[in-house]
């Protein structure tokens, strides 16, 4: 749960990136807080199989290459 979108803001961004995720980096100002969030890629098998063997997983169907979610990085304004 704590990897949940923090903000509306940043929900609405991880919604963008999931609609064309080879888009990139997609950077925005959220209150006091600039952000960057950038897609995360199963780059292998394994990471693919890890996910969907976690029972806190949203999806057990993962497979190499698909987004399987962001990296948010955060910076006080």
């Amino acid at each position: 749960k704590e990897n949940l979108p923090k903000t509306k803001a940043e929900e609405a961004a991880l919604k963008k990136l999931a609609a064309d995720p080879k888009s990139g980096i997609i950077t925005f100002e959220d209150g006091n807080q600039f952000k960057g969030i950038s897609p995360d890629f199963a780059i292998a098998d394994s990471c693919a199989a890890c996910h969907n063997a976690h029972p806190a997983s949203p999806r057990k169907d993962f497979k190499k290459g698909d987004l399987m979610g962001a990296i948010v990085v955060r910076f006080a304004k």
